[in-house]
């Protein structure tokens, strides 16, 4: 993949004569200039919505950045479905288990206390490259990011696109069960393997000192994690497709 890449954002908050307000917006406008400096990620356009209020109560900052990358060469175009039984899956980079506002803590434990995950742009530029040279070197099958919602959210899009199962490994270290699965730290991937490409990922991934962990494998048409978990695909996908008509009419 080509560095050639541009974005345009939209900045959207309140009352920009309230000093809160006003500060929140110069935070956010130096932040995305760091971002975009170190990661060389021009924004070349885009507007600033002010005044967003009702009841004078301003809505949270919500700076919206949408990018396009080139692909140099489309045959090695990398997708996020799972595609083979017997494949295995790694996460780049580090889960703290970071769950302050993430999606879990609010939806699911009513919590809305505590920090965003903090953003290492160093990693997030390493992990980015590494992922870039795996794909250019056709070592992995499958790349997905992770985001909202953590890993489970993640693999569960990926399984729904491919239609395969994953039995999900004990996880070793120190973060539980719902941290890891839900935590949204930040910089992370998921990759699908080859078994006779492992050693050459995990070679270049220790050379480049990339944190990584073994998350599963793909199987059969449910996902797994010892007796704490057992879903079908079938049952996901109907899930993923009923939600929103039943979030309308409740």
């Amino acid at each position: 993949m080509k560095k050639n890449k541009f974005s345009k954002n939209c900045l959207n908050f309140g009352n920009p004569e309230k000093e809160k307000n006003m500060g929140e917006f110069v935070e956010c406008v130096e932040g995305i200039s760091e971002a975009s400096k170190y990661l060389n990620y021009p924004v070349v356009s885009g507007n600033v919505s002010f005044y967003n209020e009702t009841k004078d109560k301003g809505i949270k900052p919500t700076p919206s950045i949408g990018g396009i990358g080139l692909i140099s060469d489309y045959k090695k175009m990398i997708t996020m479905e799972l595609k083979n039984d017997g494949n295995y899956l790694y996460t780049i980079g580090k889960t703290e288990g970071h769950l302050n506002q993430s999606v879990f803590a609010r939806n699911i434990l009513s919590e809305f206390k505590g920090p965003p995950p903090e953003i290492n742009l160093f990693n997030e530029k390493q992990n980015g490259m590494c992922v870039l040279n795996l794909i250019k070197g056709n070592l992995i099958e499958t790349c997905h990011d992770v985001s909202l919602g953590g890993i489970l959210t993640a693999i569960s899009k990926m399984s729904i696109k491919g239609n395969k199962g994953i039995k999900l490994y004990p996880i070793d270290g120190l973060v539980n069960k719902f941290e890891y699965f839900f935590g949204e730290d930040q910089g992370r991937y998921i990759i699908e393997i080859k078994p006779e490409n492992l050693e050459n990922v995990e070679n270049m991934l220790k050379k480049d000192s990339i944190h990584f962990d073994k998350l599963g494998v793909i199987e059969s048409n449910q996902i797994t994690y010892g007796n704490d978990l057992k879903i079908s695909i079938d049952d996901i996908k109907q899930s993923y497709k009923k939600w929103l008509k039943e979030y309308m009419v409740s």
